[in-house]
């Protein structure tokens, strides 16, 4: 897509990734070629962003990290912001202690080619609306779920529907998946799924050595259904995992 591929184009000698954030979404990410970032320093990456507010205030420099990649030695990141108000954040992670003013004109390409492309309000209007409703799966009495793959660790949920759209039921039904997580991950007695009935919501979890898989039904859904609809919906995301996911980022 546009946005990628005028990422790929601001390259500097030592520049290893680029990636972009929009919140506790990832935008794009793009790799030296025959260099591969891990899941857990991505959120890595990400809990750094959003850790401290200060990279808003203009562009940031600073040490990282990235212990999947490498234990003993630190990469340097450029992190700043696309706007002030934006969520969009650019994080440009360089082998080079020295390089702030060659990340720095990375990002000012990066903006020119949007801005030559005439990509860079359509890429803040599609940040309006970043997910999906369930609908768009076909099952019913689906209200929602959540996806990760292993593999990845990526995952992916639609937007919650009107029955969980307070805040406070938002929390009370990420607890609930919490609390079949805890199920599923038992130290001693660990479960490959997990189906639990309730007065406002039935629920099923499954794990396989792939991909974890949250559920939840409107509680009329018997679990014939609940496991029928498994399938249907891994089938769905199969169908559309390059919409979902970044499985195979550009390189440089």
């Amino acid at each position: 897509d546009v946005v990628s591929s005028s990422l790929q184009s601001a390259k500097a000698k030592n520049l290893v990734f680029s990636i972009l954030l929009a919140g506790d979404r990832l935008v794009t990410l793009i790799r030296k070629k025959d260099q591969f970032l891990h899941h857990i320093d991505l959120h890595l990456v990400f809990n750094l962003v959003g850790s401290s507010s200060s990279f808003r205030e203009g562009e940031g420099w600073t040490p990282i990290c990235l212990p999947k990649f490498n234990t003993s030695g630190f990469f340097h990141a450029h992190i700043s912001y696309l706007e002030p108000a934006s969520e969009l954040c650019l994080i440009l992670v360089s082998t080079d202690r020295e390089d702030f003013f060659n990340m720095s004109d990375c990002k000012q390409r990066f903006l020119e080619r949007l801005s030559k492309r005439c990509a860079y309000q359509s890429l803040k209007e599609a940040l309006k609306c970043p997910t999906y409703p369930v609908s768009q799966v076909g099952i019913p009495d689906l209200r929602h779920f959540l996806y990760k793959s292993k593999s990845s660790g990526l995952y992916t949920s639609p937007e919650f529907p009107d029955v969980y759209r307070s805040g406070q039921e938002q929390e009370r039904l990420m607890g609930l998946y919490q609390d079949l997580h805890s199920c599923l991950h038992h130290p001693t007695r660990p479960l490959r799924s997990f189906y639990r009935c309730g007065e406002t919501e039935n629920l099923l979890a499954w794990v396989t050595s792939g991909f974890e898989l949250y559920l939840c039904f409107s509680p009329l859904a018997s679990k014939a259904s609940a496991v029928a609809a498994v399938n249907k919906l891994l089938k769905w995301i199969r169908k559309e995992e390059d919409r979902l996911f970044i499985l195979s980022p550009l390189t440089y």
